[in-house]
Parts: structure tokens; sequence; C-alpha cells
């Protein structure tokens, strides 16, 4: 990897929240989890955007627990300069 590629990592846990009677251990709602990696996501290409790298490749990283299917965990976004994605 030259000078010109980036490699990031973007991925959120799955927050908890306490309940109304102060117990934690309640995760906090699937869309708003989405929501917030999304949302890290896009402002992640939005900088390298800035620092003229664009989007090239981006490899999920699946997560399941107790067999009940997989989800998208997170993802590695690979960047490339314009010269490097033209592949």
């Amino acid at each position: 990897m030259n000078a010109e590629s980036r490699v990031i990592y973007v991925g959120t846990g799955r927050g908890s929240r306490k309940s109304a009677l102060g117990r934690v251990g309640f995760f906090e709602p699937e869309a708003d989890w989405r929501r917030r990696l999304a949302q890290e996501m896009e402002q992640t290409c939005q900088e390298m955007a800035r620092r003229d790298l664009r989007l090239i490749q981006v490899v999920p990283v699946l997560s399941s627990a107790n067999y009940k299917g997989s989800w998208t965990e997170g993802a590695w976004l690979f960047f490339g300069s314009a010269a490097t994605s033209q592949i």
C-alpha cells in the first residue's frame, strides 16, 4: 500500500441503555445503531474525499450470536487516489 491509499475500519458496537429503573443491559434500537454506522461511514468518505481519495472497495465485517443469523457489524473501507481507483 502506498501513501496514496488508506484502509479504514468503520464500526461501532451496539450501545447499551439503562432502563427506566436504572438497570443496564438494554441495547439501543437496531435502527438507531444502523443509522449511526451509516453516518460514521459517510463522514469517513467525506473526509477521504477532501484528501482526494476515492472509495474503491468495501468489505463488510459480519457478526453473529447464538446461531441466529449474521449482521453487518462494520466494514473495511479501502480508499485510493484517482489513479489507483481506475482498476
